[in-house]
């Protein structure tokens, strides 16, 4: 139990540090502007859809480990983690569209 609310909590910092460092603000456009300009280069936005549906999805190690491949620097990698861990429906449907 306490492994499980250690894991929780580190989980959750992790997040609220990403949005603090990333400096811009996860709305539509900018998120549109990262997904267009570093991720999609190497797949496709239906991919990324498909992960932001999955409850378990580790996006802190996911965005690291696709920055790293992709040579995308530390602000770039930050404001994509803002994206796809924001919780704005809006954004998620600007971004996802349903089709």
């Amino acid at each position: 139990m306490n492994k499980l609310l250690g894991i929780l909590c580190a989980t959750v910092c992790i997040f609220a540090f990403a949005a603090l460092v990333s400096g811009t603000e996860a709305t539509p456009q900018n998120c549109q502007q990262v997904l267009d300009n570093s991720c999609t280069k190497c797949h496709g936005v239906k991919r990324i859809c498909k992960t932001m549906d999955k409850a378990d999805a580790d996006w802190p190690v996911i965005v690291a480990d696709m920055g790293k491949r992709g040579k995308l620097s530390r602000e770039v990698q930050d404001q994509a983690l803002s994206c796809v861990t924001s919780t704005d429906a809006a954004l998620k449907s600007a971004l996802c569209p349903k089709k």
